[in-house]
């Protein structure tokens, strides 16, 4: 029975999480973030292994498939943390951190100097170009 109540609880997770993908107002429960973003996770997962074996086949098709996939975990995730943040008292704005985070990566990725010569991953890039 209770194993039941879980899977009817998840399950209206998953749907509410997909019913709202636009809905940045309101507020999510702790258990209810932590469910759908693992769940949605695991979705994602299984999803663009599913989406890479269709572009083996299919090609261009394939690749439009994860791309639509992931615009879909994007869009949710980012709708659910929004709500889970106003539960906790702050501004959906905070999301905006990931962002800062990857545009850091970027930029240190970007700063990086090769490292002379060949190394454990190949040969030095601007030489693999010139061939």
């Amino acid at each position: 029975m209770k194993e039941k109540i879980l899977n009817s609880y998840v399950f209206n997770v998953m749907l509410h999480g997909y019913k709202n993908i636009f809905c940045y107002t309101g507020r999510e429960s702790q258990v209810a973030f932590r469910c759908f973003v693992l769940i949605n996770s695991l979705l994602f997962i299984v999803a663009i292994i599913l989406g890479a074996l269709l572009s083996n086949v299919l090609g261009f098709l394939g690749e439009m498939v994860c791309i639509v996939i992931l615009a879909g975990y994007f869009l949710s995730t980012l709708s659910f943390n929004v709500r889970r943040l106003h539960d906790a008292g702050y501004s959906g704005l905070l999301c905006l951190l990931y962002l800062v985070a990857i545009l850091i990566v970027w930029i240190v990725s970007a700063c990086l100097p090769s490292t002379p010569g060949p190394n454990q991953y190949g040969k030095q890039a601007n030489k693999i170009i010139e061939e």
